[in-house]
Order: C-alpha cells, then structure tokens, then sequence
C-alpha cells in the first residue's frame, strides 16, 4: 500500500527522534509564501550538511570507543579515581599473594619434612630409652623416676625441635622471676602495643576481663596516640624544613645579597620565609635517609640489649632489623621477637619516635602522590566526562523525547494535500450565522427567569451552513 502523506509525516518525526541532540534539520516550510516550487501545506526539510557528517563520524567514534564510554558512565556513578585506587590494592595484593606464595611455599614444605624427621628420631630415641630402662633389673622406684625425667627431657625436645619452648610452661618454671611475663616492664610494654595498634601477639590477657579491659584501653588510647604522633610530627618537619633551609642558605651563592637590601627588608623576609617552611614539605628521598638511618641505630640498640641482656639468647642482628621495621611500620607479626624488648622501657621510647618519623613520611609521601598521580588521574576525569557528556548527557535529549507525542499531534494537525482546500471566495461557501450579546448584568438577571432564558438562547445560537464535502480526484 502506498504510503501516505500523514504516515510520511509520522515516519519523518520518529526519525528525527531517533538523533540524539544532532539534529540537522536547518528549516521546515510549512508557510502559505512559501519558496516556489514547494507545496505551501507540504513538509520540506534543509539539511545541515556538515552536522550531518559530524554525526556520522560520531557515531562512528562511539563504536569504537564502546569501553571508553562504558568507563566513562562508570566514573559518573563512582568516581574512577576511586575504583582505580581500589583496583590498584587489588592488584597489588593479588601480586604480593603469588609472590610471597612462590617464596614461602617450598620453604614451608621443607621446614615440615625437617621437623617432622627431627621429631621421629627423637621419639625414637625416647622409646628405646624407655624399652631399656623398663627392661633394666633396677626396682620399680627407681624405674618410675628415671621415666619421668626422661618423659620431661623428650617433651622439652619436642619444644625446642618445633621451635615453641619459648614462652612455654616448662621454660617459665625454670625460673619464675625471669621467665614469667607479667611484671611492671611487660605490662607497660603491652599497654603500648595496644594504642600503638602494633599487636605483636608475644603477650596478651588470658581472662576476659583482661581482654575487656584492653578494648576499653585501646579506644581511649589510640586517638590519644594519633594526636601525639601527629603533633609530633609537625614539631619534627618544620624542625627538619629549618635546617635545610638553613644547608640551602649556606650552600647557596646565588641568594646572595647587600646588607643594606637585607636589613630594609628583613621583617618581611622573615615573615615570607616562616610561611614557607610552614608550607613546604620535607623531600621524601631525605625522609627516608632518616628512617634508615634511625632504623639502623634501633636495630643495633635492640641487638645489644638481647647479647647483654640475663637471657644471653641468639638473636641475630638481622632478625633485629626486621623486627624494629616490622614494629615501627605498626605491622607486628610476633614471629620475630627479642626478649629485651618487653623488660626494657626505652624500646617503647624508640618506637614512638620512629612512629613519629614514619607518620612525616606519610605526609611527604601523600603530597608528592598528591601532585603526581591525582594530575594525571584529574586529566583522566577531564576526558570520561566529555565522553559521558556527548554520550549520555545531550542537552535536552530527553525532554525533547518526552515531547514526541506533542510533535506527532502538531505534525498531523497540519492540512493535508492529499485533499483539495475549499475557495472561501465561492458564494457556495456560506459562512456560519453566529450571534453574539454583550454580558449579562445582575439586574437583568432579577427580572425574571423568562427573559433570562431567551437571552441565553439567543446568545448561544449559531446557525452552520451545511458545506459539501469535495474530495479531489486522484
């Protein structure tokens, strides 16, 4: 079937709402002087031909950057600054999760053979010791006690051949007053583990009450601990900024100046000069020499005090390093653990300073990261919002879609050529006898009910001629 003029109309507009804030239709004569050759009652589009091709090649571009846009409609919703941070650990951890899998898991497997192996010779050794003594002519006393040392002698062996004598029973019976942990220096060094949040898991309470009382602890005690590293922190930095300022100054030449200029301007250089050290952040690489540095020394105060200490144990330099890095980062594993470290009070003294120094290089860290990845990141933003805004914010798109029905009733309100238009001139053609009255007043409306009602007769009579209905010969 042909199609015709109205459905043309209607097709013709559903087109055009299928662009998405590109239209391209310049003018649409629909007046009576109109331009010649055009019908005056007809639909004649001017096209844009550059927005045209600006469509096309946007399109275009749209299907080939289908995830850039998808990326983009997901930083609108979130934030890609924030799902690139959060992918980023992610990544980082499932990367250290395959490292640290790939170093310690022959290790592991090694270390048990070993121990098992050590442990079956010296359960074998314990059975043909207690199969000789059982089989020996001594009497039955002497029997049972030689039994019972060599039972203690085996379990100490077990102990120390998983590596867990240490803070066991039979090693704080040995002598209560210098094995047990539960002194005055121990329990400070506790209380500072717990609002330190270092947690090395080498002491904790065994009643509940304890265990109530260290959460209690802990919330007053760790914004206490917060307040002081970050105070301390700042009293450090700008100490730290004032002596390289002071290096600078020194070693400079090029800040050389006369002494009149220097002391006319003195008081504001001054002034200039405080609220620079104020702002200016201490460089990492320099923040970092000095955690070494400081590291380095802890270790060695820790190393010494373990050699000299009444315990006299093996404890490696090394193993120290690792130890006060592993505190001071607030990690705290507790597989690595001196027994200085709880009886001497300084040990707490030098982990609040290295606290102190790790929280500086946070700052100076976070500032430097600051201007670096978050630039790149803002640029980053910069783009997916205008790839979000040209692909899912188009001005006005979706109220002038919701205008659709309200186009398509003003589109087929228009006359129709496929009908012939009557000539008004024609004396055929009568045109409708309508009478109208002025308002009608409240008195005339008291005189009575009658004359009120011919006049609203009157007043709405409206006499149509009957027009005939021509149709135009197809």
């Amino acid at each position: 079937a042909k199609e015709s003029e109205l459905q043309a109309r209607l097709r013709i507009v559903q087109n055009a709402f299928k662009e998405r804030n590109n239209c391209i239709v310049l003018r649409v004569d629909t007046h009576v002087n109109g331009e010649k050759g055009v019908n005056p009652f007809g639909f004649h589009f001017e096209f844009d031909r550059l927005k045209y091709d600006e469509n096309k090649e946007r399109k275009r571009r749209e299907a080939i950057t289908r995830w850039l846009a998808l990326a983009a409609y997901i930083h609108h919703k979130f934030g890609i600054r924030h799902i690139l941070l959060v992918a980023m650990m992610s990544l980082y951890a499932i990367l250290g999760g395959f490292m640290f899998e790939a170093l310690e898991s022959e290790n592991e497997k090694q270390i048990v053979a070993l121990t098992v192996h050590d442990m079956n010779i010296v359960i074998d050794d314990f059975v043909h010791l207690v199969v000789n003594i059982t089989l020996s002519e001594t009497n039955e006393t002497t029997r049972f006690d030689i039994l019972s040392k060599v039972s203690k002698q085996f379990y100490t062996k077990m102990l120390l051949t998983e590596d867990r004598y240490l803070g066991s029973a039979w090693h704080k019976a040995e002598d209560l007053d210098l094995n047990i942990q539960w002194t005055v220096l121990p329990a400070m060094f506790y209380a500072f583990t717990l609002f330190s949040t270092i947690g090395y898991g080498s002491i904790s309470c065994y009643t509940w009450v304890g265990r109530y009382v260290s959460i209690l602890y802990a919330c007053i005690g760790i914004p206490l601990m917060l307040l002081t590293i970050g105070d301390l922190g700042e009293v450090l930095q700008r100490m730290f900024v004032r002596l390289l300022t002071w290096m600078e100054k020194k070693l400079s030449c090029a800040r050389k100046k006369v002494e009149e200029d220097v002391e006319k301007n003195a008081e504001g250089e001054e002034e200039e000069e405080e609220e620079e050290e104020n702002e200016r952040m201490l460089p990492v690489w320099i923040a970092v020499s000095l955690l070494l540095l400081y590291l380095c020394l802890v270790s060695v105060f820790i190393w010494l005090g373990d050699q000299l200490g009444p315990q006299q144990t093996d404890f490696p330099l090394a193993a120290s390093f690792y130890f006060v890095f592993i505190s001071i980062t607030t990690t705290g594993f507790g597989d690595v653990m001196p027994n200085s470290a709880q009886y001497n009070p300084l040990t707490s003294l030098a982990f609040l300073f290295g606290l102190v120094l790790v929280s500086i290089i946070n700052s100076s860290v976070y500032s430097q990261l600051y201007d670096s990845f978050y630039t790149g990141v803002m640029k980053m933003e910069g783009t997916l919002d205008a790839i979000h805004a040209d692909a899912y914010e188009t001005c006005g798109h979706k109220l002038f879609k919701k205008l659709s029905p309200v186009f398509s009733t003003l589109t087929l309100s228009f006359p129709s050529t496929e009908f012939s238009m009557p000539n008004w001139n024609s004396p055929s053609i009568l045109l409708p006898d309508i009478t109208f009255t002025g308002p009608i007043s409240k008195r005339s409306q008291s005189e009575g009910s009658t004359r009120s009602l011919e006049i609203e007769e009157r007043s709405h009579s409206i006499n149509l001629p009957q027009v005939p209905n021509q149709r135009k010969k197809r």
